[in-house]
């Protein structure tokens, strides 16, 4: 699991948050979630692991969670504006079995993602249902964009005061 001094979160024992490595994405591409890896092919075509080496590079900070010594999800915030930090996280299916570690997780990070953001969000697929209602829990606001194809959503949210 690495060295101790780079475990950012530890949610429960064998269950640790790291700063995350490029070869983390080796680790998690073949696992990735059946609902990841069709957003990924909708939106821009590339492969998941292309998505997830070129999401570790261009975050301003991007982790990765394990569990049982197996990456199960690596996310981050990379800036798109002075004002606005673009959120991601890709996962296994390791996340839908665990819940409440997913939701402790995300409300411990989303105010250290979105420190320095007036806001920060993402595009999701409409049709991911799931995930919009987790995301709704966090506090994040939906809605279409003209810019985006329609099957897309923008969810925005400001956790900079949290």
């Amino acid at each position: 699991m690495g060295d101790a001094s780079h475990i950012a979160w530890e949610a429960r024992p064998g269950v640790v948050v790291r700063h995350a490595w490029p070869w983390d994405a080796w680790d998690l591409a073949p696992f990735l979630r059946q609902a990841d890896r069709l957003e990924i092919h909708l939106s821009c075509g590339k492969t998941p692991l292309q998505v997830l080496v070129d999401g570790i590079e261009q975050s301003e900070q991007a982790y990765t969670l394990l569990a049982e010594d197996r990456v199960r999800a690596i996310f981050g915030v990379a800036r798109q504006t002075d004002t606005f930090g673009v959120v991601w996280l890709l996962g296994s299916d390791w996340l839908q079995a665990h819940p409440r570690v997913v939701l402790e997780g995300a409300t411990k990070f989303l105010p250290i993602l979105a420190e320095g953001y007036r806001s920060v969000g993402n595009l999701i697929h409409n049709k991911q249902t799931i995930y919009i209602r987790f995301l709704e829990k966090l506090g994040f606001e939906f809605r279409e964009h003209p810019e985006f194809p329609k099957e897309f959503l923008l969810f925005v949210g400001d956790f900079s005061h949290v």
